[in-house]
């Protein structure tokens, strides 16, 4: 990939995209592009971690023991926890062949360090995350809004349904019909 695609690349994921061009060209120029087989284990758990992974293609899952904690897919990133404690609480493999760029952590740490809005994010709550996530996800579909003709909208016939039904049948003529509604 070209350097003007990983810049892209980067920008599409939360919070890269509030990196200035200083910060978005370290990164672009340092990261490479690393191949794992399917059952590859990346990092162990009680290690050092190396690198912050942005998933390009395949499926990543956090692993404790046996039990499967998350799974990471395309453009999603793991672990910059592990990074900014400089410690691997938990084992990441490969459920599948994987693509990812690898970002070393030391330009990582640097860039955190640099850029507070960055900083902050990655030192957030869960629910902090959880909030700024939606308010982003938010943004982008009143920007595909926007934009949307009236002609590409899916529209589906009218179902009625009596309001004495219980739920289970309706939740079957949901199935059945096809459709993402009821008309009670």
């Amino acid at each position: 990939m070209s350097i003007l695609e990983q810049k892209t690349f980067l920008t599409s994921i939360h919070p890269f995209e509030r990196l200035n061009k200083v910060e978005l060209e370290n990164i672009a120029s340092n990261i490479d592009i690393v191949y794992f087989k399917k059952d590859e284990i990346i990092q162990k758990t009680s290690q050092e971690p190396t690198h912050l992974y942005f998933v390009l293609k395949g499926l990543v899952q956090e692993k404790n023991d046996e039990e499967v904690l998350s799974i990471f897919t395309k453009n999603e990133i793991f672990d910059p926890v592990s990074l900014i404690e400089n410690y691997s609480k938990h084992t990441f493999v490969t459920s599948e062949e994987t693509i990812c760029y690898a970002l070393p952590r030391e330009i990582f740490i640097k860039v955190l360090h640099k850029n507070e809005e960055m900083e902050s994010y990655f030192f957030q709550t869960i629910s902090q995350k959880l909030n700024n996530n939606i308010h982003n996800e938010k943004n982008k579909e009143m920007a595909n809004i926007m934009i949307a003709k009236v002609k590409d909208a899916k529209i589906h016939k009218a179902v009625l349904i009596d309001t004495n039904k219980p739920i289970f049948e309706a939740v079957k003529v949901i199935k059945k019909e096809k459709v993402p509604t009821l008309l009670l």
